[in-house]
């Protein structure tokens, strides 16, 4: 991934940004993944931020529409650039 990509660059940063994920500030992380959603303009970063807009679902069911969809862009994205998301996304 190219981390001077802004998709890639909101996920890191709901991730490991102050005041986010790491911190424990699960509402502002889901807000810049769901920025990261908005912003992103092709199948590999909806892929990338649908995958992240997951994790923080209230119910299984709006978890797995959402991992669903990051499959599925994966899938039409194929090759190399997405392998790396299989195994989270089977789980």
């Amino acid at each position: 991934m190219n981390p001077e990509n802004p998709v890639v660059k909101l996920c890191v940063q709901g991730m490991q940004g102050m005041e986010c994920e790491s911190k424990g500030n699960f509402d502002e992380a889901s807000r810049l993944f769901l920025s990261a959603w908005s912003q992103s303009t092709g199948d590999f970063e909806r892929c990338i931020a649908a995958h992240y807009e997951a994790r923080h679902q209230k119910s299984p069911d709006e978890a797995l529409h959402w991992n669903q969809r990051s499959l599925d862009y994966a899938r039409a994205v194929g090759g190399e650039t997405v392998n790396g998301f299989f195994p989270s996304l089977y789980i």
